[in-house]
């Protein structure tokens, strides 16, 4: 049971069959009862600081804030889970009075008790990293919960780094709380998101056939990749939302032999998002006729990894400048020499693979200009004619 005092004489509680009931602390005496009895449990009370409203918080994960003289009520949705604590919070500077509650599901919210609006929802993640996110979809978070964060609405997954510039705000929680005066940076609403059209698509004997959903708004466009590579940055330029016998032999060059995963991208209607990738598996095998299926004698074989590829992917996250630690490159180095190992492995005969990083234990693998230099030597004396060679490297500034 869960109970706050109004006052020396006057006591609320909320009992496990989700009422809220008024006592005379003094006598014992029940005055009031708020609610119907439903089954749901209330885990918390709080009462307001001009004590003209009580709310409370159940195992439905719903929040009621009630008026104390005419026990009218509004609810407050938006926890997936039980709800463990609410607690009434006055702004000093224009006197308003909010509700901030926390739940099972991970996440805490304030509310604006005078709407019943929810102005942000706040994630923990660990001692470190934290995000906060309003409704209309602007955010503010760490560079560690970035990370980890995507967008969703309905069904697609949108990734952070395509609407950030839309919807990143630094100091969004002080801006909603009237704390500081600041300048909104952006001014969106992910309600009002413009998607990607959805589409299907197959193959059928080197051939792609797509059907785009006519009925979903955004451009038309649809790029064509292999792997990580661009084959084609726009195979429908008519627009059209059929497309039938679009001929996969035509980018035969870039076929590994057997298998290899084709992709589709889309985008909505400015072409500032793009969808996930839409994957098929395509088996290929040289010698096809590009049209026809059938076999050419004469038609040059696809690229069977006859070169060999010599990668030295570098990440350093110490800078030697005015500032002495930097983030994230030594994770994207070493993701993209994974990258690197995996497509490599299908595209040349041998695939030799350096990365250097200032997260290395190994005094040989940590990104120094030393090391540097003894990898380019190695590959100027082992490379021959017909091998690639690249260089990546990869460094993070961040300014404040």
């Amino acid at each position: 049971m869960s109970l706050v005092f109004l006052s020396d004489s006057i006591l609320f509680t909320g009992n496990m069959n989700g009422l809220i009931q008024k006592w005379n602390a003094f006598n014992g005496k029940l005055i009031d009862t708020y609610g119907q009895p439903n089954g749901d449990k209330i885990n918390t009370i709080s009462k307001s600081k001009d004590q003209k409203f009580i709310a409370s918080g159940s195992d439905a994960g719903i929040i009621k804030i009630w008026n104390i003289n005419d026990k009218s009520s509004i609810e407050l949705l938006g926890h997936t889970t039980k709800i463990l604590s609410v607690n009434f919070s006055k702004i000093k500077k224009d006197d308003r009075e909010l509700l901030i509650s926390g739940s099972e599901d991970g996440t805490s919210k304030i509310w604006d008790i005078s709407t019943g609006k929810e102005l942000i929802t706040m994630f923990s993640i660990d001692s470190l990293d934290w995000a906060v996110v309003a409704p209309d979809g602007l955010f503010d978070a760490s560079s560690g919960a970035m990370e980890l964060m995507h967008y969703t609405v309905g069904l697609e997954v949108v990734e952070l780094d395509q609407v950030k510039s839309k919807f990143y705000q630094p100091g969004l929680l002080r801006m909603k709380l009237g704390h500081e005066k600041l300048v909104p940076l952006v001014e969106s609403d992910i309600h009002s998101f413009e998607l990607y059209p959805s589409f299907q698509a197959q193959i059928i004997e080197d051939h792609l056939n797509i059907n785009i959903d006519s009925k979903t708004e955004g451009s038309k466009k649809l790029s064509l990749y292999v792997g990580v590579k661009l084959l084609d940055d726009n195979i429908n330029p008519n627009g059209l939302t059929e497309l039938k016998n679009v001929d996969l032999l035509k980018y035969s060059k870039w076929f590994a032999e057997d298998t290899n995963i084709i992709s589709l991208v889309s985008y909505n209607k400015d072409e500032s998002l793009k969808s996930q990738s839409y994957r098929l598996v395509y088996r290929y095998t040289s010698g096809s006729k590009s049209g026809s299926g059938e076999i050419n004698p004469n038609e040059k074989s696809s690229f069977k990894g006859i070169a060999d590829l010599y990668a030295l992917i570098v990440g350093t996250s110490n800078y030697s400048g005015e500032i002495s630690r930097l983030v994230f490159p030594d994770k994207d180095a070493a993701s993209m020499a994974q990258g690197v190992k995996e497509i490599g492995k299908r595209l040349f005969g041998k695939v030799y693979l350096n990365l250097l990083s200032t997260a290395s234990q190994n005094k040989d693998s940590i990104s120094t200009r030393e090391n540097i230099e003894k990898v380019i030597k190695v590959f100027a004396n082992n490379a021959k004619e017909r091998c690639f060679v690249n260089l990546f490297f990869w460094a993070w500034l961040y300014i404040q």
